[in-house]
């Protein structure tokens, strides 16, 4: 099983899968159906922090100061 939570995964498990078509000289089936997938897992991330980035701004804007931890 493959865990891929943060983009930087994204971008390893594309290098994998490039290194193994380059290495074996054969193409992979189900290559456009994973870059399709790892495509749309990127921009719900992408959602994700840009509606944190909105929450974070309206905050700052409004006065109120809130602390936080952040990952």
């Amino acid at each position: 099983m493959i865990n891929v939570d943060k983009p930087r995964e994204v971008r390893e498990l594309i290098i994998q899968i490039i290194e193994d078509i380059l290495e074996n000289k054969k193409t992979i089936p189900q290559a456009g159906t994973i870059s399709h997938m790892l495509n749309v897992w990127l921009h719900a991330w992408e959602l994700e922090k840009a509606n944190d980035l909105e929450a974070r701004i309206e905050v700052l804007e409004s006065g109120k100061v809130v602390y936080r931890e952040y990952e």
